[in-house]
C-alpha cells in the first residue's frame, strides 16, 4: 500500500458513508468469501461488484486478471496453477501468511438491469450469489497473524500431558501446515509412532469427509451426525494433525467420531456454527471476547481472554481436583475397610469391639 502511494487508512476515514449498496453477501465459512454490489461513487452509471475471500475459492469465479503491466489478461488454467501452487499462494503459505484475493466486475446500468432480470431480480440468497461471476482479479494480499506468546510452549506441555492436539481450520492447507509446525502440533517425533500414517496427517475437510462418508443433518430439530465408513475413520484419526479448508460440519463430524471411539474430547470455538461441536464435545471452550452468544451458551467453559494458553490452566486445575478426589476416596476406603475388619473380627474373637467411637 505504501509503495503504491495509496493511503488506505485515510481513504477509510474520509470515505463517503452514503455509498449506495445494492446487494451484500456476507462472509460464510462454507463459501469463504464475501461480496458487495454498489453504485460507483465516482463513475456515473457504473455498477461495481466487489468480491474478497480465500484465493482458491474466489479464483473459481474469475476469468480475467490484472498483471504487473496494468493490463487485463485472460485467466488461464496455467495462470491459476501458477498462483495457487507455484509462485504466489504457496510461497506465502510457507511463511505462515494468510492470503485474501480481491476481485471485481463492472456493469453499466443497462447491463445490470438485464442481468438482474435474468436472475429474478436477485430475490433469493442463491440468486444474489450469482453476482460473483466473470470477475477480474485485482490483487492478492498476504496477512500475518503471528502466534500468541506461549502457544508453542503450551502445546509442548499438552503433549507431555498426553493430550493430542488437532488443528481444525478454514485456512489454505499449506498455511495450516506451516502454522501447525510453528506451534509444535506437527513434530518430527510423530513418525516414531507405529500408528502414524503420513497420508492422513494433513487433510482438507472435503477429503476427510468424503473418505469416511460423513454427513450432518437435522432430525427433529437436532443436529445429527452419521459416519458410514467407521473403519476408515479409525485408520485416519490416530495420525490426523491438521484439518484444513474445513467447514463447521467437518469439525462436528471429527468430534462425533472421536467420542464414538471412546475418546475424551475438548473443543474450542467462537462462531455460531461451532455450537454443535462445542455442545457435542465432552468439554467445550468458547471464546469470551470474540465468541458469539450462541457459542458461549453451547460451551461448558468460557475463556475470558480468548487465549489458548488458558486451557493449560483449566487442565491443570481439573486434573488436580481429580487427583485430590481420588486420593481422598482411596484414604477413606482404606481406613473404613480396615476399621470394619478390625471391628468384625475383634467382636468375634474378643466378644467386644476393639474400637470405640471417640
Amino acid at each position: 500500500m505504501r509503495r503504491s502511494g495509496f493511503n488506505a487508512e485515510e481513504m477509510i476515514r474520509n470515505r463517503d458513508q452514503n455509498i449506495d449498496t445494492i446487494i451484500t453477501n456476507p462472509f460464510s465459512s462454507l463459501r469463504k468469501r464475501s461480496s458487495n454490489v454498489i453504485r460507483h461513487p465516482d463513475q456515473q452509471g457504473v455498477i461495481r461488484v466487489f468480491v474478497k475471500g480465500a484465493p482458491d475459492m474466489c479464483l473459481q469465479k474469475c476469468t480475467k486478471i490484472i498483471l504487473e503491466d496494468g493490463e487485463t489478461h485472460d485467466l488461464t488454467d496455467d495462470k491459476v496453477d501458477d498462483i495457487l501452487n507455484r509462485r504466489v499462494i504457496k510461497s506465502f503459505a510457507d511463511k505462515c501468511l494468510r492470503t485474501i484475493l480481491v476481485a471485481y466486475k463492472d456493469y453499466t446500468e443497462e447491463e445490470w438491469a438485464e442481468f438482474s432480470a435474468e436472475n429474478g431480480n436477485f430475490e433469493t440468497k442463491e440468486q444474489q450469489e450469482l453476482v460473483e461471476t466473470d470477475l477480474t482479479v485485482v490483487a492478492i494480499f498476504a496477512l500475518q497473524d503471528p502466534l500468541r506468546p506461549g502457544i508453542a510452549d503450551t502445546v509442548e506441555v499438552m503433549h507431555k500431558a498426553g493430550i493430542n492436539i488437532r488443528m481444525v481450520t478454514g485456512d489454505f492447507i499449506d498455511t495450516a501446515i506451516a502454522i501447525s509446525k510453528e506451534a509444535g502440533i506437527i513434530q518430527p517425533s510423530d513418525k516414531d509412532d507405529p500408528e502414524y500414517d503420513a497420508r492422513y496427517a494433513c487433510m482438507t475437510g472435503e477429503d476427510f469427509r468424503n473418505q469416511i462418508k460423513g454427513s450432518v443433518k437435522m432430525v427433529d430439530g437436532k443436529v445429527v451426525c452419521e459416519i458410514q465408513n467407521m473403519a476408515k475413520f479409525r485408520q485416519i484419526y490416530p495420525s490426523l494433525k491438521v484439518l484444513a479448508r474445513s467447514s463447521p460440519n467437518d469439525k462436528f463430524i471429527l468430534v462425533h467420531g472421536l467420542i464414538t471411539e471412546g475418546k475424551t474430547v475438548a473443543v474450542t470455538g467462537d462462531g455460531t456454527n461451532d455450537a454443535p461441536a462445542l455442545n457435542r464435545a465432552d468439554v467445550g471452550f468458547a471464546m469470551g471476547i470474540t465468541g458469539t452468544e450462541v457459542a458461549i451458551n453451547a460451551a461448558d467453559i468460557k475463556l475470558l481472554d480468548d487465549n489458548f494458553c488458558s486451557i493449560k490452566t483449566a487442565v491443570r486445575f481439573g486434573r488436580n481436583i481429580y487427583d485430590n478426589v481420588k486420593k481422598f476416596l482411596q484414604f477413606q476406603l482404606t481406613v473404613n475397610v480396615v476399621a470394619m475388619l478390625i471391628v468384625f473380627f475383634g467382636s468375634i474373637i474378643f466378644q467386644d469391639t476393639p474400637l470405640n467411637a471417640v
